[in-house]
């Protein structure tokens, strides 16, 4: 009967060591759950954040082609400003010459008036 008892401790101690080492899972596995729950909340927050940066990258390339279309725009009115400019310059010279024969006209009429 000494064994059976000393069986019976044995066996008891047993069972208190693996009820304790359970609780032990049970609280590691609640943390984990806890974790678990925490990580996928904070995944939700990042992928909304990533959503969010997709968006914003897709209206800045939009917005980056409209810069470059009111660029393109605005260098095609330059040159045809350009082109006008140099068609007055070039018209203005002619003008010039133009007032210079007459000028020298004018004077050659006045210097047989005189």
């Amino acid at each position: 009967m000494a064994q059976s008892e000393c069986d019976r401790n044995g066996l008891k101690e047993n069972v208190d060591s693996l009820q304790a080492s359970l609780s032990n899972v049970q609280e590691e596995c609640a943390t984990l759950t806890n974790d678990k729950e925490g990580m996928s909340v904070e995944i939700e927050n990042l992928n909304s954040e990533l959503d969010e940066a997709k968006e914003a990258l897709s209206a800045a390339a939009s917005s980056k082609a409209d810069v470059q279309l009111k660029l393109e725009e605005n260098e095609s009115r330059l040159s045809k400003a350009l082109s006008d400019l140099e068609e007055a310059a070039a018209a203005h010279q002619l003008v010039d010459g133009e007032n210079a024969g007459f000028r020298e006209k004018l004077e050659l009429v006045q210097a047989q008036l005189d």
